[in-house]
């Protein structure tokens, strides 16, 4: 059995920690609305891109550019000559693979939704 010898600050620091770290948790594991809505928006920047789907107003934020290296590498099923083929099959570089890094919020006028893929 391990040997358990904390002083009385150790054992708060750690309370206090693992406290922080549950709340953290749950809220993020927990989503709750966030009741927002916006009118649509008219303007133009480099940092996004906006279009109207539907009925909804649909804008495209960049977060930069994510540099992979050599995505041949990428796919151990796979040999390097197809992996080539494959990414240069769709426009990407296979000695340098860059993807784009992208968040998408949709307006709907009385609501807002975002979406993140996580990548």
């Amino acid at each position: 059995m391990p040997n358990f010898d904390l002083s009385r600050r150790q054992a708060l620091a750690a309370a206090a920690g693992f406290g922080a770290a549950s709340a953290l948790g749950t809220r993020i594991l927990t989503p709750t609305p966030a009741l927002a809505k916006a009118p649509f928006s008219a303007v133009k920047s480099a940092g996004f891109y906006t279009f109207k789907h539907g009925d909804a107003q649909i804008t495209v934020v960049s977060d930069g550019p994510l540099a992979f290296g050599d995505g041949r590498k990428l796919m151990k099923e796979r040999t390097m000559e197809d992996m080539a083929k494959q990414l240069e099959g769709n426009f990407l570089a296979a000695d340098n693979m860059v993807l784009e890094q992208n968040i998408t919020v949709v307006n709907t006028g009385s609501n807002l939704a975002i979406i993140d893929t996580g990548m």
